[in-house]
């Protein structure tokens, strides 16, 4: 169940059409400023999403930032870099004033807020179960960073690839 009411937040798409109907002669580009190396846990992608209202205009009229993680689960297992393309360009969109009557974040990019949510909270699920029926060398482990895994969901899914790795039932 999602943690925000997605219908207070417009779709990507709406802005997108929205911009068409008032610019047909307008253009959107998207470039991919960062992506993190194939073997990178979680990789990251940045894009960059510019808007002209004419495709004449030497400089884009606005532009739009984002960034997504890649994910264990959801949209984002397979999908992360589209995310993130669709994201900058609801952003730039939202820049323009397009469609932001329901304010400045696209549905998107809330769900992307809850996907990332329910994957962390997985990700602690999974760590405290293999903790309670690990070793306790195991427990202590997961107790000394704790903390850190519970702010930090990188640093949790590095740590259950870490202990993914060590941790065998038919060894304890």
């Amino acid at each position: 169940m999602a943690r925000f009411d997605l219908s207070k937040y417009v779709l990507v798409e709406d802005r997108i059409t929205e911009f068409w109907a008032k610019y047909p002669q307008g253009k959107i580009l998207t470039e991919v400023f960062h992506l993190d190396p194939p073997d990178t846990v979680k990789r990251m992608v940045l894009v960059k999403a510019s808007v002209w209202r004419n495709d004449t205009d030497m400089t884009p009229t606005t532009t739009g930032w984002a960034k997504e993680r890649e994910g264990t689960m959801g949209a984002n297992l397979t999908a992360f870099l589209e995310n993130a393309e669709t994201s900058a360009i609801g952003r730039a969109l939202a820049n323009l004033g397009i469609a932001t009557k329901l304010g400045r974040p696209s549905r998107q990019e809330m769900e992307a807020v809850d996907a990332n949510l329910t994957e962390h909270e997985t990700i602690l699920d999974t760590i405290k179960e293999m903790a309670s029926a690990g070793s306790v060398e195991l427990q202590k482990k997961v107790k000394a960073r704790w903390k850190l895994l519970k702010e930090d969901r990188i640093q949790a899914a590095k740590f259950l690839e870490e202990i993914g790795a060590e941790y065998s039932p038919q060894n304890e």
